[in-house]
């Protein structure tokens, strides 16, 4: 596998929700040994917290939290990037350009890549209308919208040592990309796409096969650098949106 390219798997049915897929990260079982506390925002289940927001707070601001914020709707579309460009400028009014994310109101991301992918980032709440939206917009290209949110997980790094996290997962300074900006690196010599929100606010996107073994890999690199698991209320006190985190409901 190339370091230019993140492959979705196959994910075949699931628990349902009101008659829908229910998307449950497959990190689900370690977040729960953890103490997560979770809840479910639009049918989608995501850890609020590990017992103390207050705590999880100030983990962020001196070492590093380590989020799962693979409750983010992740849609995904093929076409020459010049179309691609002119798909996202119809959208939201913005011209993207490679490597740099366009974010929305409603804290969605754009991610326009140069080898003629668009990977879009939104909240569980609103990706199932953007899906619609774009399904109808684009009937007559060839860019069809794929939802590959089962296939691909997120994990959040949070904090003023996530530099130094990444560089022990194999992405090293010279690596990570501007603010704001994304780039495909290798963590754990797995492929990930590397979303900087701002200074030291993270968000990788994996296969979902590989979500594991990097989050165990993150903590267990983690150990000397003040780092540990943080949910979606200590991200939102930080205003850490995807931009790292799902409003509260």
């Amino acid at each position: 596998m190339t370091r230019s390219a993140i492959a979705t798997e196959s994910v075949g049915p699931g628990p349902s929700h009101g008659g829908r897929p229910l998307r449950v990260s497959v990190l689900e079982p370690l977040l729960t040994h953890a103490g997560g506390r979770f809840v479910e925002r639009c049918g989608v289940p995501h850890v609020a917290d590990y017992g103390s927001t207050a705590s999880e707070v100030a983990l962020c601001r001196g070492g590093v939290g380590i989020a799962d914020r693979s409750e983010l709707v992740k849609l995904e579309l093929h076409d020459q990037p010049d179309a691609l460009a002119r798909l996202v400028q119809r959208h939201v009014g913005i011209s993207p350009v490679a490597g740099v994310p366009v974010r929305t109101g409603e804290g969605t991301h754009w991610c326009l890549q140069e080898d003629g992918r668009l990977l879009i980032l939104a909240d569980p709440c609103q990706g199932e209308r953007l899906l619609r939206v774009l399904e109808s917009s684009t009937q007559r290209t060839g860019a069809k919208p794929l939802d590959v949110s089962a296939a691909l997980a997120a994990i959040a790094l949070v904090g003023p040592r996530a530099p130094e996290l990444l560089a022990a997962a194999g992405a090293g300074a010279a690596e990570l990309p501007p603010e704001p900006g994304f780039a495909t690196v290798l963590l754990e010599d797995e492929p990930a796409l590397l979303l900087r929100e701002a200074g030291s606010q993270f968000l990788a996107v994996v296969r979902a096969g590989a979500a594991v073994e990097l989050w165990r890999a993150l903590h267990d690199a983690g150990r000397e650098l003040d780092a540990g698991c943080v949910g979606s209320l200590a991200l939102a006190q930080l205003a850490v949106g995807t931009r790292t985190t799902a409003r509260q409901g």
